[in-house]
């Protein structure tokens, strides 16, 4: 089960329960799904593993997780204790 933290152009931004560190989260569209580590607290955000998208797209949504990456760190830490 997944906890949806953000909605960013389609895209739902999400922290599994169950799942493992590092901290990380999950990006998935209807075609698409990205893994990207935060790095927390502090980044730089690092895709892990994507599929169906471009390199292009992922770095555009990289950018606009920039501003979210303490909300990020944050949900993580209150679902799965420390980084």
């Amino acid at each position: 089960m997944g906890t949806t933290i953000l909605l960013l152009d389609g895209w739902r931004v999400m922290i599994y329960t169950h799942d493992h560190g590092p901290a990380h989260v999950h990006l998935i569209s209807a075609e698409a799904r990205i893994k990207v580590w935060l790095n927390c607290p502090a980044g730089p955000l690092e895709p892990y593993e994507a599929r169906g998208v471009n390199r292009v797209t992922i770095r555009r949504l990289l950018e606009a997780l920039e501003s979210a990456l303490n909300q990020l760190c944050h949900e993580w830490k209150k679902i799965h204790g420390d980084f």
